[in-house]
C-alpha cells in the first residue's frame, strides 16, 4: 500500500517546500509569457487562416519560432509550395482590411525582411524579399487582430 509522503513531513518542511515552489514558479513568469505570445500567434493565424482565396491548397502550416521568426507555408496539389519567413524582431505594423466574416491581416515589417520563396513552382521558382505580408482570414474578431498585434509587439521586444 502507498503512502504520503507529506504525512510525515513537519509543516515547517511543507511551508518551505511551498515557499520554493512559489519562488520557483515566479521565476519563469518571462518565459511563459513568452511561451503565451508564441502559441497564441501560432494558434491565431493557423485556425484564422482562409484557404478558400488562395487557389487549391492542401494543407498550410503556421508557426512562431522562440527564436522570434514568423514561419508561413501553403502547400499545394502536385507539389507546389509557397514560404515566407521574417523575423518578429522587424515587425513594424499589423492591419485588417475586411469584417469578421472575411478579410485580410496585413503584416507590414521595416524594408524588405520577408523571405518569399516558392518550390515546384510550374511558372518558376521564386527567391525574393517583401515588406508586407498579406493572409487571408476568416471568422476573425476585432479582438483577437487587436491581440495578435499586442502579442507581435510584445514578442518583438523580448
Amino acid at each position: 500500500m502507498f503512502k504520503s509522503a507529506f504525512v510525515k513531513m513537519k509543516p515547517l518542511q511543507t511551508g518551505a517546500i511551498i515557499a520554493f515552489c512559489a519562488a520557483l514558479s515566479l521565476s519563469f513568469t518571462f518565459d511563459f509569457d513568452k511561451l503565451s505570445a508564441i502559441d497564441f500567434s501560432s494558434r491565431c493565424l493557423y485556425k484564422g487562416f482562409d484557404p478558400s482565396d488562395e487557389g487549391k491548397i492542401t494543407g498550410w502550416q503556421f508557426y512562431v519560432t522562440p527564436d522570434n521568426f514568423m514561419r508561413f507555408k501553403k502547400l499545394y496539389y502536385k507539389g507546389r509550395q509557397a514560404y515566407f519567413s521574417f523575423n518578429i524582431r522587424r515587425f513594424q505594423d499589423l492591419s485588417f482590411v475586411g469584417d469578421r466574416t472575411k478579410g485580410v491581416v496585413q503584416i507590414k515589417t521595416q524594408s524588405d525582411d520577408i523571405i518569399v520563396q516558392t518550390y515546384n513552382d510550374p511558372k518558376g521558382n521564386v527567391d525574393s524579399m517583401s515588406t508586407i505580408l498579406k493572409i487571408p482570414v476568416r471568422n476573425v474578431s476585432a479582438e483577437q487582430i487587436d491581440s495578435l498585434k499586442r502579442a507581435l509587439t510584445f514578442l518583438k521586444a523580448h
